[in-house]
């Protein structure tokens, strides 16, 4: 067999091959994490091994897939620590086509065996059952998925309070009906250490590498980690957000082998942005760490999305503003809504932006990809919530229990805004959680369009299941950012009368159309999940 045996090659520390069956491939892309090569006529590639590598990674090519075990592809092998000998680490891949494909990205698990362990009950039956569901959707129509979690997969204390960490985690993963790529987010480092490595080095012996690429189909994937750890002994879990510089010169040599025509799909934790409402636009404003260096590498490509998390909101911006037409970045609702809170106190997830608990879908045929959000327990036609502002009054005599304190009371009144007072102007409100660019809202009354305005503003429906509910449950709000959040996607219009019908229309950046009659008034409850 041509395979047997690969010549050494002077300062050349690991080969090995990549074959389709007998076959070899050429032009397999292969890396340690700071060289990148391509495989030979005769599949084989070699590299010089860089002193801090510690694995070696095929970038599986559009239409093969490699094996799973557990549920994870074999797109690596972790490198022998620190010897001189050279390594041979080969890969084995089978044609499969992929050119239509699913990829579903949930992020911010935060798994952590808290609640008295429900929280991993509330992450199987919220996600875990709908996204099987959706998986047989998809099969059905003979489209194979796969799953790309977006970090904080766990909770990095919890690890040590409630004895659940990333190899709890790993073994969750191993029945979902789609094979993981994985990526790490700030709460996936170990709280024990300081500094990026020391702090990664726990998810790279347990799950894998944090940075790396991979194709399916014609769609190019890529993972990065942008949390910086730092977790100075004063302030735990302290990160700041950015892409070290080996993962950018890395990423530089990665999309050298990449179609600039073909779409880039980058995953990542950390949001990129601070957000302002411009008309029905929403503007970035770029607060991650030297974020052009890392925008500049993809100068030239005509496609190119970021997916993000950690805020526990959703949000999609182009960069246009900024000089980058080609880049979108497109940040998702948490699995675990506010950190599993609401579902504890009121028994339903909600964001932090009053989206439900959900996750991205990416639905590719060739090179055409259409996103959307995929809430648990709704079907995908669900992407707004309507708010008869007449029926909205929140203050804690008509939504706190009288045996709560007077300063819970306050507390919670203090979290409320402008839902504090009455408002009988015949306001309504539409919170659609996926808005972006390509996007747009209609609003007609008896046949007559209304004029809508892009708000910034609280979600009620949050206020009651989350503020509410935990000082009913608890006497305290934990998270004041989440009890004060706002959602940069509501939006406003104002009804000629309390009793008229509105019919709602909404259009997605493909095309699609989601309506909703509106009939008012139109009550509004801790129940108002419709």
């Amino acid at each position: 067999s041509p395979f047997d045996e690969i010549p050494d090659a002077a300062g050349m520390d690991i080969k090995g091959y990549v074959r389709c069956g007998d076959l070899p491939l050429q032009g397999v892309v292969v890396t340690d994490g700071y060289s990148v090569t391509a495989t030979d006529q005769d599949g084989v590639y070699r590299i010089a091994r860089h002193q801090d590598a510690q694995f070696v990674i095929m970038s599986i090519p559009g239409n093969y897939e490699a094996n799973t075990v557990n549920n994870i592809p074999q797109y690596f092998r972790r490198l022998g620590k620190g010897g001189v000998a050279v390594e041979r680490h080969d890969f084995t891949l089978r044609r499969f086509d992929n050119d239509s494909h699913v990829v579903i990205t949930p992020t911010d698990l935060h798994l952590a065996n808290r609640f008295e362990k429900r929280d991993i009950v509330w992450f199987k039956e919220g996600f875990v059952k709908d996204m099987d569901m959706l998986v047989a959707d998809y099969r059905a129509k003979g489209i194979k998925t796969y799953m790309m979690p977006l970090g904080d997969l766990t909770s990095d204390a919890h690890w040590y309070s409630d004895n659940y960490d990333l190899t709890d985690y790993m073994k969750e993963i191993i029945p979902l009906k789609a094979p993981v790529f994985n990526v790490m987010g700030n709460h996936d480092n170990d709280v024990k250490f300081s500094g990026d490595q020391a702090g990664e080095q726990a998810y790279k012996d347990i799950v894998g590498p944090t940075y790396y690429s991979f194709n399916i189909g014609q769609v190019h994937y890529v993972v990065l980690d942008n949390s910086i750890w730092i977790n100075p002994p004063e302030s735990q879990s302290k990160i700041e957000q950015g892409v070290t510089d080996n993962q950018i010169e890395w990423l530089g040599k990665d999309l050298l082998y990449v179609d600039k025509t073909k779409p880039v799909y980058i995953g990542m934790h950390c949001q990129m942005s601070a957000l302002n409402i411009s008309g029905m636009n929403l503007l970035p404003s770029p607060h991650l760490k030297e974020w052009q260096k890392l925008f500049n590498c993809f100068i030239g490509f005509s496609d190119v999305h970021f997916l993000t998390g950690h805020t526990h909101i959703q949000y999609n911006v182009n960069y246009s503003n900024l000089g980058y037409p080609n880049i979108y970045e497109h940040d998702a609702g948490a699995v675990s809504g506010i950190w599993f809170w609401p579902q504890y106190a009121s028994g339903a997830g909600i964001c932090n932006d009053g989206a439900p608990c959900g996750y991205e879908v990416l639905e590719a045929d060739g090179t055409d990809v259409w996103r959307y959000y995929k809430s648990h327990g709704y079907p995908a036609t669900k992407q707004f919530r309507t708010y008869d502002r007449n029926e909205i009054h929140i203050t804690a005599a008509r939504h706190l229990p009288s045996t709560v304190s007077n300063a819970a009371k306050s507390a919670f009144e203090a979290t409320v805004g402008d839902f504090f007072y009455e408002n009988k102007e015949n306001q309504v409100f539409v919170n659609v959680w996926n808005f972006g660019p390509g996007w747009s809202i209609r609003v007609t009354e008896n046949g007559r369009e209304l004029p809508v305005t892009r708000v910034q503003q609280r979600d009620p429906l949050k206020l009651l299941v989350y503020n509410a509910g935990m000082i009913i449950k608890e006497g305290s709000i934990p998270n004041q950012s989440a009890a004060n959040g706002q959602t940069h996607h509501m939006f406003l219009v104002k009804a000629s009368g309390p009793k008229t019908t509105l019919r709602i229309t909404v259009t997605d950046d493909k095309g699609k159309v989601y309506t909703e009659d509106m009939v008012r008034p139109k009550a509004f409850t801790a129940r108002s999940f419709d």
